[in-house]
């Protein structure tokens, strides 16, 4: 079955916008009842085109923009030889530009999330600790002792979910430099490191401040329910942060399925 058009995919150097030009072949060598087809297949093409800019954007942005070039450039020879009526070219690079902006666009995305979840979660369980510290060395109790135990309780969960999204961050990062690891790298793979350590610093005046409350505890009599509020505390929130590598992936994937998808040809 004749082709009805010819692709070619331009792509200078970065920074140059890519674009996939649809060129009808002569009269005579197409075969008409291919036309609505083929008239259908260039505005899905020119819709992919839409959301290929945007991407391409990102990517160079990121530092990826001529390997994300090569593989645009290969899926579009891929469907070279193909014909118009199996939309081979559009499918194809929906699904590739999908898989690749989860794989280019996914560790960035990732690394961000979690370096804001650190700072709220840290910040929030800090606030919480200080607040339970000054509100129980008040001389008057002007706070119902459950809701300081609340309180306190809230910021241990932050720190939970601040440790347990750390480890998972570090455990499944293999490529981390032992050897150069550098503590004030903005960007490259030792930030977890550098972040996790002043989590850790924080955590550790929290906990300094939490022995001092623990002082009070032991005139009440009460350390042991005292304590129970720190560890039920981390648990649920280490147990809490496990979820979120499952929740990046989830939101990584929705972002990438609406770049990637074409609207519907109208």
């Amino acid at each position: 079955m004749p082709r009805i058009f010819s692709v070619d995919f331009e792509a200078e150097r970065p920074g140059d916008r890519a674009a996939l030009r649809l060129d009808p072949l002569p009269d005579g060598k197409a075969d008409p009842q291919l036309v609505p087809d083929a008239l259908k297949f260039a505005r899905e093409i020119e819709a992919v085109n839409f959301k290929i800019y945007a991407v391409l954007e990102k990517m160079e942005r990121l530092g990826q923009y001529n390997l994300y070039v090569r593989q645009i450039e290969a899926a579009a020879n891929c469907g070279l030889n193909s014909d118009a009526k199996d939309f081979l070219i559009a499918n194809y690079m929906v699904e590739q530009i999908q898989r690749d902006f989860v794989a280019l666009v996914g560790p960035r995305f990732r690394q961000v999330f979690i370096r804001k979840l650190t700072v709220v979660a840290g910040c929030v369980g800090l606030v919480s600790l200080l607040l339970g510290v000054f509100i129980d060395r008040l001389p008057s109790r002007v706070i119902d002792p459950q809701l300081l135990s609340l309180v306190q309780a809230g910021g241990y969960v932050m720190f939970g979910v601040c440790a347990s999204v750390w480890l998972s961050t570090v455990l499944r990062n293999r490529q981390i430099d032992w050897n150069n690891l550098n503590l004030f790298d903005p960007d490259g793979f030792s930030a977890p490191w550098r972040l996790m350590i002043v989590a850790m610093v924080t955590l550790l005046f929290c906990v300094l401040l939490h022995l001092q409350i623990i002082d009070i505890a032991i005139a009440k009599n009460n350390l042991t329910a005292f304590m129970t509020v720190p560890t039920i505390g981390i648990l649920v929130g280490f147990i809490g942060g496990l979820a979120e590598d499952s929740l990046t992936k989830l939101v990584i994937g929705r972002v990438g399925q609406t770049i990637a998808t074409p609207k519907a040809a109208a």
